[in-house]
């Protein structure tokens, strides 16, 4: 027993629990540019979406739900303040 009161299952093994993400295609980790399609083509907040996008990328340890949740976020965000940054000539 942990002291969290969990159970281990030996022998002890990483990848318990990521059974949803064994499903998902190594591909899918990687690639994340095709969630760009909803920002900006050009201009500051394009740049820091590919920033975002490949630092996701390179991360091995979120699933690829976290990471497409990530992105949601972002660009609710960005449509909430759409006023404010028409305004400030960035969006």
């Amino acid at each position: 027993w942990t002291k969290e009161g969990e159970l281990w299952t030996f022998p002890i093994d990483n990848e318990t629990g990521l059974d949803e993400e064994q499903k998902v295609e190594f591909h899918e980790h990687i690639f994340l540019d095709k969630y760009l399609e909803d920002f900006p083509k050009h201009g500051p907040i394009r740049h820091f979406m590919e920033l975002v996008v490949c630092g996701l990328s390179k991360n091995p340890y979120i699933t690829v739900k976290q990471k497409q949740d990530h992105i949601a976020r972002f660009r609710d965000y960005f449509q909430q303040k759409e006023d404010i940054l028409r305004e400030c000539e960035v969006y």
